[in-house]
């Protein structure tokens, strides 16, 4: 659900000539991962209540990382992209430029020196313009722009299928073994059935939507 309402009423920035086309189907998919992802949090959240003794620490820890990449992956979708540039873009542009500022300061400390002892009323527009020539150095050095990156809907769907859907599958399945007959069994067949529901829905909405392109970060 809430995807379907970010990409009907706050879309991503897309090309005029390719704007988003939302259906009734979008609506169907928004909402299966909406309850998927609740029922995700759910089963971890019971796992580690109620079965902390029987099921492995090691596994635990396995399940909260994929339930973690999970949720990014659903976020993802629900910001229509925009989670790519926050959690992904944003971060790597970040390290580029500290690593290529360092690099600058280790091999020019002398010439550093030298403007730090101009004026101070331009030191806030030297620190901008440093951090956009060593933005402009890391991405001519790495041969990508980091603040012009597009991706796919399609592209977001399948990350959502193999880092959320097939793990939480193979996941459930595994902690059931330890945890054998209880009451959450109800639980665990929700959770595998929605998550294989939701992965051939995603699937087939990657198919779909290969050609959707929506820009995940642009320079400002």
């Amino acid at each position: 659900m809430i995807t379907f309402l970010v990409q009907r009423y706050f879309p991503g920035p897309r090309s005029i000539f390719n704007p988003k086309k939302v259906s009734a189907r979008d609506l169907l998919g928004s909402f299966t991962s909406d309850i998927d992802i609740a029922l995700d949090w759910w089963f971890y959240v019971e796992t580690v209540i109620h079965f902390a003794d029987e099921v492995p620490d090691v596994l635990q820890k396995v399940h909260l990382g994929f339930t973690i990449l999970g949720t990014l992956s659903w976020l993802a979708l629900a910001s229509d992209g925009r989670a790519v540039d926050w959690f992904v873009i944003k971060p790597l542009q970040c390290m580029e430029c500290l690593w290529f500022s360092l690099r600058r300061c280790c091999c020019c400390q002398s010439e550093l020196a030298a403007r730090s002892s101009r004026k101070v009323g331009a030191s806030s527009s030297k620190v901008m313009q440093l951090w956009e020539q060593s933005q402009s150095e890391a991405e001519e050095t790495l041969g990508m722009d980091l603040s012009s990156v597009q991706l796919s809907t399609g592209f977001l769907l399948l990350c959502g299928v193999i880092m959320e859907d097939v793990p939480q599958v193979i996941l459930t399945f595994l902690i059931q073994q330890h945890k054998g007959e209880d009451g959450t069994a109800g639980l665990v067949i929700a959770n595998m059935l929605t998550s294989v529901y939701n992965a051939f829905i995603k699937l087939a909405d990657a198919y779909d939507q290969r050609q959707d392109i929506v820009s995940v970060s642009e320079r400002s």
